[in-house]
């Protein structure tokens, strides 16, 4: 029976050849997703609508289902600076906002609506404002690319995978495009005292090869992301959304 329905749709796509169903699909029509790291106390975990998450999932934003591990980095884009709101009581919240909701986000850090918020305290209380570093990625088995960002707790996370997509150089001693190689993504579950969270977690996992499975096909959705969204730079507020 598989074999049948299979030949039946490869029939059909070859009558269908050129049309594909999402031709008058435009720039702007489509939503860009983004890795979301749970957390014990993330708003997809406590309303309790779904049960099958749990903290340290790593979801896809819009559809809330788990993002596939293996992904290769399309393009690092530009550094983010976010302002948060603090929670009811504290001397910092604003009720014009949501509690710990976003304040103002902007990629320019002398901004005069952030700088101020980018200093320690005199008693070393942490900076308000929060510095995020932000990739485009493609997933394996996915079309559309996706935010990655690493901000407040997975930030270092995020300057030590910077630093390994840097470290790979050809025969020619020239440093590899960012998207010649494969990555996973997964996290890790760290612990101070009381407090327990996760955070991002990224491995090597390969130059593409075409001894495997899968990788030829990656290859082509990777290189056709690339062609598509060079010149893609996510506004500032979508690193944290």
């Amino acid at each position: 029976m598989g074999k049948e329905v299979t030949t039946s749709l490869d029939a059909l796509m070859k009558q269908c050849e050129g049309y594909t169903g999402f031709e008058n699909i435009e720039e702007g029509d489509v939503i860009m997703s983004k890795a979301v790291l749970l957390q014990a106390m993330s708003p997809q975990i406590t309303s309790g609508d779904n049960p099958g998450l749990s903290a340290g999932m790593i979801i896809d934003n819009i559809s809330g289902e788990a993002v596939p591990e293996e992904f290769v980095p399309i393009k690092r884009c530009k550094k983010s600076y976010c302002l948060f709101n603090g929670q009811q009581g504290d001397p910092d919240f604003d009720p014009n906002y949501e509690e710990r909701g976003l304040i103002f986000a902007t990629e320019d850090k002398e901004h005069p609506d952030i700088k101020d918020f980018l200093i320690w305290g005199p008693n070393k209380e942490p900076p308000r404002a929060k510095e995020f570093i932000t990739y485009l990625v493609l997933f394996k088995g996915k079309a559309v690319p996706s935010i990655l960002s690493f901000g407040k707790t997975s930030l270092k996370k995020g300057k030590l995978f910077t630093t390994m997509t840097c470290g790979f150089c050809n025969e020619m001693g020239n440093t590899d495009p960012l998207f010649s190689h494969k990555y996973k993504l997964r996290s890790k579950k760290e612990t101070k005292g009381r407090n327990t969270w996760y955070v991002l977690d990224v491995s090597h996992s390969g130059k593409f090869s075409a001894e495997v499975e899968g990788d030829e096909a990656f290859l082509r959705a990777t290189l056709s992301a690339v062609s598509n969204y060079k010149d893609f730079e996510p506004r500032s507020k979508i690193t944290e959304e």
